[in-house]
């Protein structure tokens, strides 16, 4: 959320949390998937943006806690 206010980004706070999960905690990665979205969906970031722009279905993000071992 701080990255994005000094942008100057509405992003809403769920699709923050789908980009940390993607980056899986890494800030560069982060980082340069928030700079891909920005690029491509301006400066209003929501959940569904970032779930298109990403490709994955919400069912992987449901299911991707289960999985791990």
């Amino acid at each position: 959320m701080y990255v994005a206010k000094n942008e100057g980004i509405n992003a809403a706070e769920e699709a923050l949390h789908i980009i940390g999960q993607k980056a899986d905690g890494a800030l560069r990665d982060a980082l340069s998937i928030f700079d891909q979205i920005v690029s491509l969906s301006g400066k209003t970031i929501t959940y569904k943006d970032v779930i298109e722009i990403l490709m994955c279905s919400i069912m992987s993000i449901i299911l991707r806690p289960l999985m791990v071992p």
